[in-house]
C-alpha cells in the first residue's frame, strides 16, 4: 500500500473527489448502468444486500445521538443543512466536511494557532466519524460493481494516508 504525503490544499480536493463520487449519479454525470450499480450497491431500502453509506447503520449509538453530535461538528463551522440535503451520517457528507476543514486549514497556511486548531478539528472528527465509516462502506460492500469496488480501494488507500497524516494507528 503507497503513502500519499499530501499538503492541506490536495487533501482538500481528494476529499471533495471522494465526496462527490460517493453521492447518488445524476444522469448529466453519468450512464445508467453507474446508476443502477450505485443503487444496488448502496440503497438497502431497494436491495437487502446492499450497502449503507450512511454511519448510523454501523454504531451502537442512537441515530439521534449521532445526528446531534454531528451537526454539533458542522454548525460550530457555521455549516447547515438544507431540507433536501442528504442526512448527516452520510458518507458523501461527512467527506465534505473534511474537505471543507482542510480547505479553511490551507486558507489559513500562515495563522498557526488557526491551523492548530483545524488540524485538531480534522483528527477529532476523523477518528470519530470518518475512519470506521469508511471502513465499514468497504468491509460490507458486495455488490459486483468494478467501478464502485475501485473507488471503495482508492479511499481506503487515501484514508491510511489520513491516519498517517493526523499520527493514528495504520490498519482497520
Amino acid at each position: 500500500m503507497q503513502n500519499l504525503i499530501l499538503d492541506s490544499q490536495q487533501r482538500s480536493a481528494t476529499h471533495l473527489y471522494f465526496a462527490n463520487a460517493f453521492r447518488y449519479p445524476t444522469e448529466a454525470q453519468s450512464d445508467e448502468q453507474q446508476q443502477l450499480d450505485y443503487v444496488a450497491g448502496f440503497d438497502c431500502s431497494v436491495y437487502k444486500s446492499a450497502c449503507s453509506l450512511h454511519e448510523a447503520a454501523y454504531t451502537t449509538e442512537g441515530q439521534e445521538v449521532l445526528y446531534e453530535e454531528l451537526t454539533r461538528f458542522y454548525e460550530f463551522f457555521g455549516l447547515g443543512r438544507e431540507h433536501s440535503a442528504e442526512l448527516p451520517d452520510h458518507l458523501s457528507v461527512e467527506l465534505e466536511f473534511m474537505h471543507f476543514l482542510s480547505f479553511l486549514e490551507a486558507q489559513d497556511s500562515t495563522d498557526e494557532a488557526a491551523r492548530a486548531s483545524l488540524l485538531t478539528a480534522q483528527r477529532d472528527f476523523f477518528s470519530r466519524h470518518l475512519a470506521q465509516l469508511t471502513t465499514d462502506v468497504a468491509d460490507n460492500f458486495s455488490h459486483d460493481s468494478a467501478h464502485y469496488r475501485e473507488l471503495l480501494e482508492d479511499l481506503q488507500v487515501f484514508m491510511d494516508s489520513e491516519k498517517n497524516h493526523f499520527g493514528l494507528a495504520p490498519g482497520r
